[in-house]
């Protein structure tokens, strides 16, 4: 491979890296606060549904009381049976005491829904107890590690940094100018693989003559459509040789 060409992919190969090094530690922030923000969701939830429980709590006990004056009610009714003097009374109070076991029905399967609540928002809140404490502990596993993989890539970024500045310094200035216009006009990209006559860039045809001298390796050649600078599989295999 001509040494400009092999330069020139090099630093793409450094800079392809530092660039995604940079991308992960800028992520890093992001992704602890991903976590952060779905363990506060749980939480949030957990609170509602704690809310709720106690709204069906007090739900329960206004029923219970309502059941119980129901019941003193249907009791008294049916010691005023034996009091009446007369059959317009006796039906009158005969037919408040078929209502009143209605209402003791219905109150009764009021309470029983409100209890079967209960013991939903329960079970509700020990399961989401436990997606919390494990949320938790995967927020503290997340936080520890990426401190350290921030310290681990800062480390690569500057070792790659100081690599990139070697291989900068042993490209003509007027190539590496054009180089750096090309990374900043390709998002980051200023070399191109071809594979099969086509830039794996831009996915353009090249012309045949122009795939030829790639092929070759010989001269510094560029895609006459998105810039990148070309270069041959066989010499992405054997530039090291």
């Amino acid at each position: 491979m001509n040494e400009t060409l092999f330069l020139i992919v090099s630093l793409g190969e450094v800079d392809t890296r530092i660039d995604t090094a940079r991308k992960e530690l800028e992520n890093l922030p992001l992704q602890i606060s991903k976590k952060f923000n779905e363990l506060k969701t749980l939480q949030e939830e957990l609170e509602d549904i704690k809310t709720r429980l106690e709204e069906t709590k007090r739900q329960r006990i206004r029923k219970e009381r309502n059941l119980e004056e129901t019941q003193s009610l249907l009791n008294k009714y049916q010691k005023q049976l034996f009091e009446v003097k007369t059959n317009e009374e006796y039906t009158a109070i005969l037919k408040e005491i078929d209502n009143t076991r209605n209402d003791i029905s219905v109150l009764e399967d009021e309470v029983i829904m409100l209890l079967e609540e209960i013991d939903n928002y329960e079970e509700s809140i020990k399961k989401l107890e436990g997606s919390i404490e494990s949320k938790r502990r995967d927020v503290n596993a997340f936080r520890d590690f990426s401190k350290q993989r921030e310290n681990e890539l800062k480390k690569t970024i500057d070792e790659l940094t100081i690599e990139r500045e070697r291989l900068a310094g042993r490209i003509d200035k007027m190539i590496l100018s054009r180089y750096e216009r090309t990374r900043e006009h390709n998002q980051g990209r200023a070399t191109a693989i071809v594979v099969d006559g086509v830039c794996q860039n831009c996915f353009v045809n090249l012309p045949p003559q122009l795939v030829n001298r790639v092929i070759l390796g010989e001269t510094v050649e560029r895609c006459p459509n998105c810039a990148c600078y070309l270069y041959h599989k066989d010499d992405e295999e054997h530039k090291d040789e």
